[in-house]
């Protein structure tokens, strides 16, 4: 007496282990209704916004960018989707707009039909994409100069025809190969001329691949120095070169 039938069992059983099959899920819904009903939402308001500058995302590539302009004498108006960066600039004396930069009447609040240049700053590809696609379609006679993610980015970037585009880690990789062999005895001098070569490089190799695709123009890069072969033929060889150069790690920076 007091013993549940078999079939009673079963579905007890069946319906706890639904419940502990449903319970991450139903709690990862939670957090994600909970974070979107507490989302800040900052106001738009572009009064005073317009200048020879507009810049859309005040990331680590703009602000930097944004401090060469400033210096330069030039005006800038900046647009971030985010409060807390927009809060963080404001303790730095920063006046960020807060607006969506994928928005028409955003960009026309921002004053980018007086705008000399558009500077597309953003972090994420997908984010600068829209953004390039809706000011080639609505403003076409607009100058883009846009931050790329990586070479294939840049490579789309050009497709699309913007006037400038940049990787974030061109440069900075450049000068920090450049350091480096100063630190190990280069003169400056010599280090700089070895920089600028790759960057020309690096540069024709892009109008390459442009044309012929992302596996054009391998020769155009430096490979380490080819180690002896080993005395011991190993039971599994590894990739050949074209095979390696061809990959999306080389292909990509």
């Amino acid at each position: 007496a007091g013993l549940l039938s078999s079939a009673t069992a079963s579905l007890l059983i069946a319906g706890v282990t639904l419940s502990m099959a449903l319970t991450p899920l139903g709690s990862a819904l939670a957090r994600r209704l909970q974070k979107s009903e507490t989302r800040e939402h900052l106001e738009e308001d572009f009064e005073g916004a317009g200048a020879d500058v507009l810049m859309i995302g005040f990331s680590r590539f703009g602000q930097i960018a944004a401090q060469i302009l400033l210096a330069g004498g030039s005006s800038v108006t900046v647009i971030d989707d985010s409060p807390e960066r927009i809060r963080q600039a404001a303790n730095f004396g920063f006046r960020i707009y807060f607006g969506d930069g994928a928005r028409k009447d955003v960009l026309i609040a921002s004053g980018i039909e007086k705008t000399k240049i558009v500077v597309v700053a953003t972090q994420k590809r997908e984010t600068t994409d829209r953004i390039v696609d809706l000011i080639a379609s609505e403003f076409p006679d607009v100058r883009l100069f846009v931050r790329s993610y990586d070479r294939v980015h840049s490579l789309a970037l050009r497709e699309k025809n913007v006037e400038y585009e940049l990787r974030e880690t061109l440069e900075s990789g450049l000068l920090f190969g450049r350091r480096t062999l100063e630190a190990l005895g280069m003169s400056e001098a010599a280090a700089s001329e070895i920089g600028d070569d790759i960057r020309r490089r690096d540069e024709e190799r892009l109008q390459v691949q442009a044309v012929q695709g992302l596996g054009a123009g391998r020769e155009m890069l430096f490979n380490s120095p080819v180690r002896p072969e080993p005395l011991i033929k190993p039971k599994r060889t590894g990739k050949s070169p074209e095979e390696k150069a061809s990959g999306v790690s080389i292909g990509k920076w």
